[in-house]
């Protein structure tokens, strides 16, 4: 009985170290300060899937039968589980609480204080007001939880994409649209004041179609472009194109330090 147990014991050690070996690691370099990393040509979790489950709707219209919901863009969910929804149709911010209910709306169409004209973005600070941004006034308002305007203040250039905040600054896209276009990512205090520049970056490419006396620009999604992520919590801001297989990480002061580059075509997952 024992040497059965010890010869199981050693046939499953050594099926363990065999599968050891065929298991590729990432391989690691430094370049120029920043540290590479190289996936392996056999993914490291294959069988690994994400799957969505539907855990709330949200319709358009509220228990008594009101439309309340008519072009729903971006949204944001508060601490509380609170969800802020922007209504492109009357320039409205819905409020719903964490079962789907509608509480109350805050703005409106129009160019006064707490006003929209076409509501872009919407992000918490950490001291918990709320930041709107508005591209067609090209300004961002600031927000109670409640809705209550606070202040704003006016764009010098043309900003969107909002990817990190502090209580006095925030760090987006900066776009020229003359005729050499340029897209920039950088971090603004709330006068505007320019704080810190990441560097210039692939801006989304335009084709222009014409009907007649119209004419249209469209994004196709095939084009290169730039596509970023903020961690708020480490101040890191994440970069990589839409078509390939690359991520670059920049530190709090907009270093480039480390940059991972996926064979398999599946992204690894930096920490």
């Amino acid at each position: 009985m024992k040497s059965n147990l010890m010869l199981t014991t050693i046939c499953i050690i050594f099926i363990f170290l065999t599968c050891g070996n065929n298991v590729e690691t990432a391989k690691v370099e430094v370049i120029d300060g920043v540290q590479c990393i190289h996936c392996s040509a056999i993914p490291m979790h294959p069988k690994k899937t994400v799957v969505f489950e539907e855990e709330l709707t949200i319709g358009e219209e509220d228990e008594s039968g009101e439309v309340i919901l008519f072009q729903p863009g971006s949204y944001v969910v508060d601490s509380k589980g609170n969800i802020y929804i922007g209504d492109r149709s009357d320039q409205k911010i819905k409020i719903f609480d964490s079962n789907g209910v509608y509480l109350k709306s805050f703005g409106g169409k129009g160019s006064g204080p707490g006003e929209f004209q076409n509501i872009g973005r919407m992000y918490w600070l950490p001291d918990g007001r709320l930041i709107v941004t508005d591209y067609r006034s090209r300004r961002t308002s600031f927000f109670k939880t409640d809705g209550e305007f606070l202040n704003s203040f006016q764009w010098k250039t043309f900003l969107s994409g909002v990817y990190l905040t502090t209580d006095s600054s925030f760090t987006c896209e900066e776009n020229d649209y003359g005729e050499d276009k340029k897209l920039y990512i950088k971090t603004f205090n709330f006068k505007v004041e320019e704080l810190l520049n990441y560097g210039e970056f692939t801006p989304v490419g335009f084709h222009t179609l014409r009907s007649g006396d119209m004419s249209f620009a469209i994004s196709l999604p095939y084009d290169s472009k730039s596509v970023f992520r903020g961690d708020q919590k480490k101040q890191w801001l994440y970069h990589c194109f839409n078509n390939e297989y690359t991520i670059e990480v920049y530190d709090q002061e907009g270093k480039l330090f480390k940059k991972s580059t996926d064979h398999t075509n599946q992204f690894l997952s930096l920490k």
